[in-house]
């Protein structure tokens, strides 16, 4: 994903996720998602992953207003290390279109109740 392709996705740091992450669609692990757009994620992880790398994720996903489930394959496309973990920005690579518009939608309705979006500048 270029620096292009970055603006086109609008992120959402509000959803609740369970997820769990694999190589091998055999053994899975538990996995921390920092936050959700329908073109990718950021796991957060101490596990090592370089760029380049395929992942699977079985995602359990609570938004403003709906709730979905889905496995999807991504692919890590970089990576950063924030304290003691490794944050990995991952595309996905076969997701629903539904389930992009699922994402999509429940970014754009999450607002505090004045309607503006969220701010963290104190």
């Amino acid at each position: 994903m270029d620096a292009h392709e970055k603006r086109l996705y609008q992120r959402g740091e509000h959803f609740y996720i369970e997820a769990k992450t694999s190589r091998d669609k055999i053994r899975w692990r538990d996995a921390t998602i920092n936050n959700l757009s329908s073109g990718g994620l950021q796991l957060l992880s101490n596990e090592v992953y370089e760029v380049g790398h395929f992942l699977w994720f079985d995602l359990k996903v609570q938004g403003f207003f709906s709730e979905f489930e889905t496995k999807v394959q991504g692919e890590v496309r970089n990576v950063r290390r924030i304290e003691d973990v490794y944050a990995y920005g991952v595309i996905f690579l076969d997701l629903s279109n539904d389930k992009r518009i699922l994402i999509d939608e429940n970014i754009k309705q999450d607002r505090p109740v004045g309607g503006d979006p969220y701010s963290f500048d104190v």
